[in-house]
């Protein structure tokens, strides 16, 4: 009989400071950007919420498990990749500052990062240790991850094993919900990606 997880990973809404390269800057959500959230979670319910520590992602994860009476871990392995000397600035200052760099990063971002970056594959392992860890220790139950779309596109990469800059390609709009379900028996791990759906 399998043990059947099933992990739904939650883009934060809305930011204030607007579209820019925030990584671990730690901007909070504007009242839309709660909205959105709220509403993309409706009616559903999980067993653990767990959540990157940045405010954008907290403070939702702490007033939605207060409201639910649900468990909620706080881990700094589910925070964004921490995007260095782009922290902040949006794409056409980035372009005007370091012509072609923002091309050449999403080419290949382990050859290509950006100045003082994390490390992008340090980041990629510490995403997928994440959830392997998550997936251990809350098998059988409803898990939310509340996060970010780097961390999203990480975990599509990692359970559909895709080439990183693949996963590029994949939009992660503000406040999508995508849900993975992990069948785990004897004959190992079996997983299915079940729905990516926009806020």
């Amino acid at each position: 009989m399998a043990i059947v997880t099933t992990v739904d990973i939650l883009r934060h809404g809305e930011a204030r400071g607007g579209s820019r390269y925030r990584g671990v800057t730690d901007d909070a959500l504007t009242e839309r950007g709660w909205r959105q959230m709220y509403r993309q979670c409706g009616e559903l319910h999980w067993d653990v919420v767990a959540s990157s520590p940045l405010r954008r992602c907290r403070s939702f994860a702490a007033a939605w498990c207060e409201q639910q009476q649900a468990e909620l871990r706080v881990d700094p392995a589910w925070a964004e990749y921490d995007f260095g000397a782009w922290e902040g600035l949006t794409a056409d200052r980035i372009e005007s500052e370091w012509p072609g760099a923002l091309a050449a990063f999403y080419r290949d971002p382990e050859r290509c990062p950006p100045p003082n970056a994390e490390n992008f594959g340090g980041f990629n392992r510490r995403v997928h240790a994440a959830w392997e860890n998550l997936l251990a220790d809350c098998a059988g139950k409803k898990v939310l991850v509340v996060s970010h779309a780097g961390v999203v596109r990480s975990l599509f990469g990692h359970c559909l094993q895709l080439p990183l800059e693949k996963t590029f390609h994949i939009e992660i709009p503000q406040a999508g919900l995508t849900r993975f379900t992990a069948f785990d028996s004897e004959d190992g791990r079996y997983l299915q990606f079940n729905f990516h759906r926009p806020g």
